[in-house]
């Protein structure tokens, strides 16, 4: 509940000036400590009023505002409706105000759409573009770029917005030509486009280019950080150079770097990749004596590496560890504990595992449980 009372006696006497007043405070407050819904119902119950105090669209965009910071996109695009309703004029500060992350792209493509006569303004379509890069759309996106193009309107956060969604849609060769334009336009090219530029090659597994452009990004004296060091892992991890990606992190521990759990769990996957299961579970160690908690991608690529190795104790006993200290496994982890065991024929391990452990898998639960029951051999009778 917001902290914030309405001072009854203020709104019920004197003027509707004063009065309006009061509720732009009250609004303002409730928009700042993120309670949408407190903003949301004081607005609907001014206009329940019999003669509702003439309301500035300031007041709608602090609403609007709270209600896009909650994600809450639905209750911000009803709010603008209203602003249309009261004959008031949508801007471009309410648009921008509605438009965020949560919004689906197709709302705020709409939206740009909307106010045909500054169609160029740089934050309605860098608010857009938020939404649009969100969802991966990068047609409509790119589609958005080129309307400020046209009116050299386009600055580095309109690319990389950009960026964003070819990176998350698997577009790399827009994603490298995007960035090579940053560079005739005079733009900046900073981490963030280095980043997403990296990230989609390195889901090509294109490690080479990868590494050409980290290279660059050093050049142009951008310093050394886990952002761009993430990227390259993740290349070497899906083009199977384990020992690059392990060279990767012996950097990150030489200049001093704060590595994370995405950076270890490339590495110790890229090493699973490789059959290099001990290495796996020295870097899991490595990772956790760090103070860092392994995750559902750390922990399965080391079970999956003992798997491969048919090491069925050291799967079984970080299955075990997995699932009662970290997180709850999926599939891969459940499939990779039974092929351990399966190996060695060690099923009633596996059986007792999948037993204890918690999930949300539970049909893959049990058709796994029925698979191994069927394996084992029969128990011997107890003699009368």
């Amino acid at each position: 509940m917001c902290s914030t009372t309405l001072p009854r006696h203020r709104l019920e006497v004197g003027s509707l000036e004063p009065s309006l007043k009061i509720y732009n405070s009250f609004i303002a407050s409730c928009a700042r400590t993120a309670h949408w819904l407190r903003a949301s119902q004081t607005l609907r119950k001014l206009h329940q009023r019999g003669t509702p105090p003439r309301l500035h669209p300031v007041t709608y965009s602090t609403a609007i505002s709270a209600c896009e910071r909650a994600a809450e996109w639905k209750e911000a695009f009803q709010l603008l409706s209203q602003v249309e309703i009261r004959g008031m004029k949508v801007s471009v500060v309410l648009l921008s105000a509605a438009l965020g992350v949560a919004t689906p792209w197709r709302c705020a493509v709409g939206a740009v759409a909307t106010l045909k006569d500054t169609r160029t303004d740089v934050v309605l379509y860098s608010c857009a573009l938020r939404a649009v890069a969100a969802s991966g759309r990068w047609q409509a996106a790119l589609a958005l770029l080129q309307d400020l193009e046209g009116c050299q309107s386009a600055d580095e956060i309109v690319y990389n917005s950009v960026l964003s969604a070819c990176d998350k849609s698997g577009q790399w060769q827009m994603s490298l030509a995007l960035f090579s334009a940053l560079g005739k336009r005079q733009l900046q090219r900073d981490l963030m486009g280095f980043g997403s530029v990296l990230s989609a090659m390195s889901k090509r597994a294109m490690w080479r280019h990868a590494l050409v452009l980290f290279e660059e990004a050093l050049a142009q004296s951008l310093r050394r950080n886990v952002i761009l060091y993430s990227a390259l892992i993740h290349a070497y991890e899906n083009s199977s150079r384990w020992e690059a990606a392990l060279q990767c992190l012996a950097e990150l521990a030489f200049f001093s770097i704060q590595t994370d759990v995405i950076c270890y769990s490339a590495v110790i996957s890229a090493c699973e990749k490789a059959a290099q299961w001990q290495l796996a579970l020295r870097l899991l160690s490595k990772m956790e004596s760090s103070g860092m908690r392994g995750n559902v991608v750390s922990s399965t690529a080391a079970i999956s590496a003992c798997a491969g190795a048919m090491q069925w104790q050291h799967a079984v006993f970080h299955f075990s560890l997995m699932t009662r200290c970290t997180a709850e496994g999926n599939m891969i982890t459940y499939s990779s504990a039974l092929t351990a065991c399966e190996a060695r024929k060690q099923w009633p391990h596996v059986v007792a595992l999948l037993q204890e452990a918690p999930s949300r898998e539970t049909d893959v639960i049990q058709t796994l449980l029925a698979c191994g029951q069927k394996r084992m051999p029969p128990r011997p009778l107890c003699s009368q």
